[in-house]
């Protein structure tokens, strides 16, 4: 499959702000019924204040690869299987002359505890770095950060991990959940 995207964005999550525009091209392929893999250019020009710097600007040209291999009984509401994500994005900032690649890997697993699936025993493990530049040649927004419902239930969004005195966060280089 091709796809492809424009998108812009204003954000104001606690450990920045952060106006984008993007553009994207790429192919996903199924290998199997429960494999896949992504390829794609990307090209996103940002304006950022954050913890380091006011109004810094980006303007990334990136190749994010994925692989998924996916053996869930249903993507919505799991009661058995597992599913496991590779990511690798190489990247380049044109403005800043930074180069740096962003990995990440992440898996999930289902195990129904009854016969009616009533029950469902569910983990999920994930981690990632970033290479070859250090923290504040990064843009916020491709930082790491942990807490929320995307990773850590329970705690705020962008609530664990690196943070200023005053409590702003900072994001890092690697994570682990």
């Amino acid at each position: 499959k091709f796809f492809t995207g424009v998108n812009v964005v204003y954000e104001h999550p606690d450990a920045y702000d952060r106006f984008s525009a993007k553009a994207n091209a790429g192919v996903s392929y199924e290998l199997t019924t429960k494999q896949s893999v992504s390829a794609e250019l990307s090209v996103e020009y940002s304006r950022i204040t954050d913890a380091f710097f006011d109004d810094r600007e980006f303007l990334i040209v990136s190749t994010p690869l994925q692989y998924v291999w996916d053996t869930r009984d249903d993507k919505l509401n799991p009661t058995k299987g597992f599913r496991l994500l590779a990511f690798a994005e190489p990247a380049y900032d044109t403005i800043g002359q930074n180069a740096f690649v962003k990995i990440r890997g992440e898996g999930s697993i289902y195990r129904s505890l009854g016969e009616d699936d009533r029950f469902v025993l569910a983990g999920r493990l994930a981690a990632g770095s970033i290479l070859g530049s250090s923290l504040d040649d990064i843009p916020a927004n491709r930082r790491f950060y942990a807490g929320g419902g995307g990773s850590v239930r329970g705690y705020a969004y962008q609530g664990i991990g690196p943070k200023l005195p005053d409590g702003t966060p900072t994001g890092g280089l690697s994570f682990a959940e």
